[in-house]
């Protein structure tokens, strides 16, 4: 499904920035996007088109089950007017979503564009995009819970990013990390990917969209 700002679904988000790989085999850039309820017959659209046990049908079905409810979760959340609701495309279509308050991150999902091909570094922009967001406001503390029986080791993606473990139970790990780990990831992540804001929303806040 591609991005079409026709009467249907309703798409008119704002597209915030966007994400290029550093690297000698550079990656199409990817664009992010903030969502609003505005978006609903969009996200509704995509909810209806995305069926992640086709896009990745070696995956096991239990598995998949689960990254479909993951999804699933993330289609409304995103839209919550109390959270900041992002979506992440790649060759103008989606292939993230991300919902997250000033300091705790609700829910993350990425999925493919191809089938049994992951955009490379999609679920790593939406969190570069949480950190230089988290950054800019006066909270030292970030926390999430990590899905544990996923289709992929998310509490390990996570540790990478800085976050450590808290606690945890049915299938949720608590995990947290800390202004100052976040300014030292966002360092190493600057090597590999470079924000490029949109030239007429430089210095956005993503809270007062």
């Amino acid at each position: 499904m591609k991005i079409e700002r026709t009467n249907q679904t309703s798409f008119g988000a704002i597209h915030i920035s966007n994400i290029r790989t550093i690297s000698k085999n550079i990656q199409p850039d990817l664009q992010v996007y903030k969502l609003s309820k505005d978006d609903k017959k969009f996200i509704k659209s995509l909810s209806e088109s995305i069926k992640v046990k086709d896009l990745m049908p070696d995956i096991p079905f239990y598995k998949l089950d689960v990254w479909q409810e993951l999804f699933n979760i993330a289609s409304w959340q995103v839209l919550d007017s109390r959270k900041t609701g992002v979506m992440i495309t790649s060759n103008k279509k989606p292939c993230g979503l991300m919902a997250f308050t000033p300091s705790h991150l609700d829910i993350i999902c990425t999925w493919p564009i191809e089938t049994g091909k992951k955009v490379p570094f999609a679920g790593t922009a939406l969190m570069k995009t949480l950190f230089e967001e988290f950054i800019k406001r006066e909270k030292f503390f970030l926390t999430l819970n990590a899905v544990t029986n996923g289709p992929f080791s998310n509490v390990s993606k996570f540790t990478r990013l800085g976050f450590k473990q808290t606690g945890g139970e049915n299938y949720l790990t608590s995990m947290q990390t800390n202004r100052n780990k976040i300014l030292e990831v966002l360092q190493d992540l600057n090597k590999s990917l470079k924000t490029i804001p949109v030239e007429s929303n430089r210095n956005i806040d993503l809270f007062t969209l």
